[in-house]
């Protein structure tokens, strides 16, 4: 019989987390950027140089404040973040809104209307 070929060292991380090649451990992702995989660990190939551009930016309307997460999260209503892996979301400038969550960028309020509370929420006339 032929040798059989021997298995690939893996080792599993929680996601949030990628395989540092460096370090030999499971590193968190930085602020601005998530890891996720379809179940609770990702098994990662330990003689593989990965790097933290495993991990996925934050894209725009969403942010990541946090290290070592799977997710990011959207930007409030009134902010927004024309930005990939931001790691907070910005306010509306004045006159104008952003009336919905996860946005990109923020929109001048119709004419005839006014902003209320800090300026950022809603359009009133």
């Amino acid at each position: 019989p032929s040798p059989q070929p021997s298995p690939v060292p893996t080792l599993d991380c929680p996601r949030g987390q990628y395989f540092n090649y460096v370090s030999r451990l499971c590193t968190d992702c930085a602020a601005g950027k998530f890891y996720n995989s379809s179940s609770a660990t990702s098994r990662w190939t330990v003689d593989t140089d990965y790097s933290e551009n495993s991990c996925i930016q934050c894209p725009t309307g969403r942010h990541q404040p946090n290290t070592g997460k799977f997710h990011c999260l959207d930007c409030p209503k009134g902010r927004y973040t024309s930005s990939l892996e931001t790691v907070t979301c910005s306010i509306c400038g004045k006159g104008k809104v952003s009336p919905r969550v996860g946005l990109s960028e923020c929109v001048y309020c119709n004419y005839g209307y006014f902003l209320t509370d800090d300026g950022s929420l809603i359009a009133r006339r």
